[in-house]
């Protein structure tokens, strides 16, 4: 164990190493930029934190601190310090790799090494030398960056090795791990299943969701359902809102079902577009936004809700439906009979979930109104709490 004096002194090492070396401006690029301008504003921001190792499992340290770090809504990154000795711990390297794999889909990265230049303050033998520290950053913000920093030139007089490390290895963990999962359980599980073109004309009696989206439809021209799937309620909608052009979007096979049976029931009025949420941009603005059961299945949710809440006209209407924590809960506790296969696997086997009270929805939407709700979480447990918001963006910019 190490003393809390030795502990404040790392602290301190940290903390002047930051401001000194990572955000200052470096030799190795010419004086030109710091060797991260992320580290920079966090710290300003005050959204950086510090866990200093104290003694015991390096390992369960690691973890514990990460947990923190997830479960603090105050600051977005972290740096780990550790003795020099740690880098000799046999299996870090796997660590710090399982440690990815579940943070990642979480929004988080951790990256390991050295903190260059830097003259350690813990004793004993091994400890001499530079801190091993892992950073623990948000990712959808320093991968919006790295391209932001490829177009200025940050990055042309790093070796290959360094920008492999730094750059390419975050984002092939990212693909790895984030969203790739996701899109083979839906390629697999084409929810909300498939149908015929006779289901569409035949379905009058729509479930409560449905009829309740239905109000907020009529009367408007544009309407975007973001992760439609095999697009039976995109179908549905445009075959009873002749008047309304409806454009559905889905990175799964499944959207090739949706477009197989709008050709089959002659709609002229909807458009399938088989492409990432993650990556899909329009400079359409739409007068209606869907995006029913959808985010809480998407680890970057945040990126994707605001490139969502950009396409939406002033005035417009977003839809929006989501898991309520409580729900979940009671899922797992009360026995649940499904109406179909599809909706148990999507229920019980989806690789990635995320559930949301109803404050934090309506934090999520700034600068919109929200004008009702539907149903109570607890009336629909047996959904995990799917809950529909409707909100109207006011004048406000989001």
């Amino acid at each position: 164990m190490f003393t809390s004096n030795i502990v404040q002194k790392v602290k301190k090492d940290i903390e002047d190493w930051t401001i000194n070396f990572v955000e200052a401006s470096n030799v190795f690029y010419g004086g030109k930029f710091p060797v991260c301008p992320y580290a920079r504003q966090a710290r300003i921001k005050g959204e950086t934190t510090y866990a200093i190792y104290s003694g015991g499992g390096v390992k369960k340290f690691i973890e514990e601190s990460v947990q923190k770090l997830l479960q603090d809504k105050k600051h977005k990154q972290m740096l780990i310090v550790l003795p020099a000795r740690t880098k000799w711990y046999f299996g870090q390297k796997k660590i710090i790799h399982n440690l990815n794999k579940k943070i990642i889909p979480q929004n988080y990265f951790a990256l390991d090494g050295n903190a260059k230049g830097t003259k350690s303050n813990y004793t004993g033998i091994g400890n001499s030398g530079e801190y091993r520290i892992i950073g623990v950053n948000t990712l959808d913000e320093v991968l919006d960056a790295v391209e932001y920093l490829k177009k200025s030139g940050y990055y042309k007089d790093w070796s290959k090795e360094h920008y492999y490390d730094i750059v390419i290895r975050r984002q092939e963990m990212y693909e790895k791990y984030s969203n790739i999962n996701v899109k083979g359980f839906y390629n697999n599980n084409n929810f909300p299943g498939k149908y015929s073109a006779d289901a569409v004309k035949t379905y009058y009696n729509k479930n409560r969701y449905l009829s309740f989206i239905q109000k907020y439809i009529v009367g408007r021209f544009t309407v975007l359902d973001a992760g439609c799937g095999t697009g039976f309620t995109t179908n549905l909608f445009a075959y009873d809102n002749p008047g309304v052009k409806f454009t559905g979007v889905d990175f799964a096979d499944s959207i090739d079902w949706a477009e197989k049976i709008s050709n089959k029931l002659n709609l002229e009025n909807v458009n399938f577009i088989k492409k990432d949420l993650n990556k899909f941009r329009s400079k359409q603005k739409y007068d209606v936004v869907i995006c029913q059961g959808v985010l809480h299945h998407i680890p970057l949710y945040q990126k994707v809700l605001k490139h969502l809440q950009g396409m939406l006209n002033t005035g417009g209407i977003f839809i929006i439906g989501l898991y309520h924590p409580w729900g979940k809960m009671l899922q797992k506790l009360l026995p649940t009979q499904y109406q179909s296969d599809v909706l148990e696997e999507d229920q019980e086997k989806n690789p990635f979930e995320l559930s949301f009270t109803k404050k934090q929805v309506v934090e999520m939407f700034k600068g919109y109104k929200l004008i009702n709700s539907y149903p109570s979480f607890l009336m629909n447990w047996r959904n995990g709490g799917l809950t529909v918001y409707i909100f109207k963006k006011e004048k406000i910019n989001v």
